[in-house]
């Protein structure tokens, strides 16, 4: 019975408190944002969303860019006088 009652608090109380307070969130940028700010923001968290999808259903790997950059600041820049 203990399980039961630690499972159900963590995978249902949890979540639920977490999608509550994102409700709150939203009810208050409501009155700052207006619908075409909403219908940019939709849109560009879905494309991000697809764009999640299929690199993963394509198994992308990280590009060199991405691996090179990573290491860029801890390079030491010497300059000419």
């Amino acid at each position: 019975m203990r399980g039961f009652l630690a499972a159900s608090v963590l995978y249902c109380t949890g979540p639920m408190a977490v999608l509550g307070a994102i409700s709150l969130l939203a009810t208050q940028l409501n009155t700052m944002v207006s619908s075409a700010m909403m219908n940019e923001m939709t849109a560009t968290g879905g494309i991000l969303l697809m764009g999640i999808g299929i690199s993963s259903m394509l198994e992308l790997k990280k590009s060199a860019w991405a691996i090179s950059s990573r290491r860029w600041p801890s390079r030491q820049l010497s300059y000419v006088s």
